[in-house]
C-alpha cells in the first residue's frame, strides 16, 4: 500500500478527530478508571481545531488507497535560557494514531519522519514524546524510530 503524507489544515479537524478514536481506545481499555471510552464528545472536531489553531503546532495526516489512516500532532516548544537551563528547541509529539488495519505497515515511521523532516527545516532535530508504558507497541515503535528514554514520571494512581 502506497503511503501519501500531506499537512492538515483546518478542514482536515473532522478526520483527525475521528482517527483519535483509535488511541482513544487504547487508552480507555488500558485505565477505564482514568481514560473515557471515545465518543462524541471526547476529541471533538471543536477540540481539533483549536489545536490545529494553536501557535506552534503542526500535523500530518497519512492516506492509503485515497482513505484517512493516520495522523500525527506536534508543537514546536522553544525554551530560553534560564539559570539552571541552556536554551533549547525541540518537536513534542502530542498526538500520532495510526489505523488498526494500517499498523506495521510503515505509516506511523512515515508520520514520525515527517514531524522530523519539519523540525529538521526549522532547524529542530530534537524529538520528544511521552508514551504510557502499558502501550508496549508503541515503546517499541518510537525506539525503533531512533526514540530513547530520557526521564521516569511515577505516580500512585491516586490511592
Amino acid at each position: 500500500m502506497p503511503i501519501e503524507i500531506r499537512a492538515t489544515t483546518l478542514e482536515d479537524a473532522g478526520t483527525i478527530s475521528a482517527l483519535n478514536a483509535d488511541v482513544q481506545q487504547i487508552h480507555a481499555d488500558a485505565y477505564p478508571w482514568r481514560f473515557k471510552q471515545p465518543g462524541p464528545r471526547t476529541f471533538t472536531v471543536s477540540d481539533a481545531k483549536d489545536l490545529l489553531n494553536s501557535p506552534g503546532y503542526f500535523s500530518f495526516l497519512a492516506f492509503g488507497d485515497g482513505a484517512p489512516i493516520g495522523y500525527i500532532l506536534a508543537e514546536i516548544v522553544r525554551r530560553p535560557e534560564t539559570a539552571r537551563q541552556f536554551e533549547h528547541q525541540m518537536i513534542y509529539i502530542h498526538e500520532i494514531s495510526v489505523r488498526p488495519s494500517a499498523r506495521r505497515k510503515g505509516v506511523g515511521r512515515s508520520l514520525l519522519d515527517a514531524a522530523k523532516a519539519h523540525g529538521q527545516s526549522l532547524g529542530i532535530p530534537m524529538v520528544a514524546v511521552d508514551t504510557w508504558l502499558f502501550n508496549e507497541d508503541a515503546l517499541l515503535f518510537f525506539k525503533k524510530n531512533g526514540l530513547v528514554p530520557c526521564n521516569v514520571r511515577l505516580w500512585n494512581k491516586g490511592e
